[in-house]
């Protein structure tokens, strides 16, 4: 009977958390001129996951989003962006539309730690 429990409870929460509410997150630079957007490297995705064995960009695993325009995105969930003009890695958690709360920064060159503590928050929520 408790791995019966067991089961209903796991198959319940991966329905509760696929019916998360969505939300719209816009990149910093989302607004920027055509002349900006393509002179300098962008790119954001919203984070599943992370290889603490990479230091750089591929060590942030999930979905890629578009720059210039709104993307929906699972409230509450992790999004790291970049913007070559700054050179600077930023991670965000979306909360509510348009509205997103700074995790943490780092140069791309210094992204271990920043790595390492998104690492930390998402096996924390895993763990919920």
């Amino acid at each position: 009977m408790t791995q019966i429990h067991e089961v209903l409870k796991k198959a319940t929460e991966e329905e509760i958390n696929s019916r998360r509410a969505e939300v719209i997150y816009r990149h910093n630079c989302w607004d920027y001129s055509k002349y900006h957007l393509r002179k300098y490297k962008h790119w954001a995705k919203v984070v599943h996951a992370v290889d603490t064995s990479r230091t750089n960009g591929y060590a942030w695993q999930g979905s890629w989003l578009r720059i210039d325009s709104d993307n929906l995105v699972p409230q509450d969930s992790l999004v790291v962006e970049f913007c070559g003009d700054e050179n600077r890695v930023r991670v965000y958690r979306a909360i509510a539309d348009g509205q997103k709360e700074l995790i943490g920064q780092a140069k791309t060159n210094q992204q271990v730690e920043l790595i390492r503590k998104v690492a930390d928050l998402l096996q924390k929520e895993e763990a919920k």
